[in-house]
């Protein structure tokens, strides 16, 4: 029998769990399924420490940052993405690092640590132009800094940036709806309102364009009161239904969203319950496999054992007979002692697979015990036999 190292395969097993914990985790976050999502993004990060595995664990830190700073923990993610980074840095993973170093600044924001913010979105853009990365998010970022911080023109000047780097970009993004909006806040904070209406209205449009509902939000409310400082209020109503309309629109996707939310939980459930049993028999299988071996090797353990007791019965009878031919004594002596010599090591051998299995008496001060005992059993048997055959030889020479 030979033994099989199952590590690699078992090591593979877990990695492939954890990116399957991270995909759907990530899957049940943009679905707003916070609690399902934590829930498996811990479970990979777990598995991660389990297989020291860094990058995985890094990554499930990422994950779980991201997900509790959407949920306003922003304290808790600061500390998460800190230890990501630590990795990065460790394992040289420059890409992982930007993208932290951008999320970073975001929950720095969000504790309005407006300076910290701003390292950290700076050195996001340093490392992205080093390892061609795109960093338009860190500059939008820094403008809105700027907003809040009431400085208009660096506000601008970082809207700007952002314009031109999204311009050089062939797939324009849904992005482009924050940035007309954030232009639009500008000139609407600095009275421009014909600035501030045209912003609003591309932010709109890109938001239509894209069918993302969410965005549609804050640019119609935004038009809404342009209107009404217009005194259009037609135009203001319009806005005004938009807003309601997506409202509503966001109302019915959240239940629908919670609907298949459900009937995934309860796919999942299923496959969970699948694989338990499949565990279960695997382990069922495993131990009557590792019974039989067990009672395998004690059958064939025994048939030795018996034959070596057979032998050592022999020897004796033989070494009894020789007392009682015309054999020098001192060769008898020999045998008698080589008899119990072998009589010795058989009763070792018997005894050591019951004390093997246990760790506490499995050390050499014990063996060493158990041999003396067992020398001292044997000891005066031996005196005792070798007395008696002594005594009968000397009762054959008389």
């Amino acid at each position: 029998m030979f033994a099989v190292d199952n590590t690699k395969a078992k090591n593979d097993s877990i990695k492939n769990s954890i990116k399957n914990d991270l995909k759907l985790g990530y899957a049940y976050y943009a679905k707003s399924n916070h609690k399902e999502g934590l829930a498996l993004f811990q479970r990979a990060y777990k598995n991660s420490k389990i297989l020291k595995d860094e990058k995985l664990e890094a990554l499930s830190l990422f994950n779980m940052a991201n997900l509790i700073g959407s949920e306003g923990e922003s304290e808790q993610s600061i500390i998460y993405f800190k230890q990501v980074i630590q990795i990065a840095d460790k394992m040289n993973l420059n890409s992982l690092k930007s993208k932290t170093l951008n999320n970073l600044g975001v929950a720095y924001f969000k504790l309005n640590a407006f300076d910290k913010a701003l390292n950290c979105f700076q050195e996001n853009i340093r490392i992205s132009k080093i390892i061609n990365k795109p960093y338009g998010a860190s500059l939008l970022n820094i403008g809105e800094i700027y907003f809040n911080k009431k400085n208009y023109k660096e506000a601008l000047k970082y809207y700007d940036l952002t314009m031109d780097l999204e311009n050089k970009t062939s797939n324009r993004k849904y992005s482009m709806a924050i940035l007309y909006y954030n232009y639009a806040q500008v000139y609407y904070q600095l009275k421009e309102s014909k600035k501030a209406l045209e912003y609003a209205k591309k932010s709109l449009d890109e938001a239509v364009n894209f069918n993302v509902i969410s965005q549609k939000i804050d640019p119609a409310n935004l038009l809404r009161n342009i209107y009404k400082e217009k005194k259009d209020f037609k135009n203001a109503i319009a806005m005004g239904d938009i807003v309601i309309a997506a409202k509503d629109s966001m109302k019915m996707m959240n239940a629908k969203e919670q609907i298949s939310e459900l009937k995934i939980s309860h796919r999942l459930e299923l496959e969970e319950q699948k694989r338990y049993f499949q565990q279960k028999e695997k382990k069922q299988k495993e131990k009557l496999e590792n019974a039989l071996l067990l009672e395998k090797k004690n059958r064939e353990n025994r048939i030795q054992y018996t034959g070596i007791f057979i032998f050592i019965f022999l020897l004796f009878l033989f070494t009894a007979v020789g007392f009682t031919k015309n054999i020098p004594v001192k060769y008898i002596e020999g045998l008698m002692f080589f008899n119990f010599l072998l009589f010795f090591k058989f009763l070792f051998l018997f005894v050591d697979p019951l004390i093997s299995p246990y760790p506490i008496l499995n050390t050499p001060l014990f063996t060493l015990f158990v041999n003396v005992i067992l020398g001292l059993l044997v000891i005066p048997i031996h005196a005792f036999l070798e007395s008696k055959l002594k005594r009968l030889s000397i009762k054959k020479e008389s």
